[in-house]
């Protein structure tokens, strides 16, 4: 999937202060909830994607993507709004970085499908599809 690709190619390029940057959009995504200012929480949790994307070092993956997740960035305060949601958004956000961390290319696909999940399933509610 695209997010595989973004993250297998992150994982080769991004450095430590990459890594430290997408651990404090962590925090502000924790920070902003904790404080109920959702729209603020949301704009942390897309500014990490793009991040994320950024440390592909590919200017054009990096256009792709923009369009890409510029299409979904209204899910994403929707995905967060009960604290059940947000806890495993925060956890997968984490893995992530702790994927990063590893350079562990076979954890790829199972971190990816499980950061998915729950914006799926969050999509699936909202459209009434089993």
């Amino acid at each position: 999937t695209l997010d595989e690709d973004v993250l297998v190619l992150a994982m080769r390029k991004c450095t430590q202060a990459n890594i430290d940057c997408l651990t404090d959009y962590i925090k502000q995504m924790r920070y902003y909830f904790s404080q109920g200012e959702l729209s603020k929480a949301a704009k942390a949790d897309y500014d990490f994607h793009l991040y994320l994307a950024g440390c592909a070092h590919n200017a054009f993956l990096m256009r792709i993507i923009q369009g890409v997740y510029a299409l979904f960035e209204g899910s994403i305060e929707k995905n967060i709004r009960t604290e059940e949601l947000f806890a495993r958004a925060d956890q997968h956000h984490q893995d992530i970085v702790d994927c990063l961390k590893s350079k562990d290319e076979s954890k790829v696909p199972a971190v990816v499908k499980r950061s998915l999940s729950s914006w799926r399933e969050n999509v699936r509610q909202k459209m009434n599809i089993d």
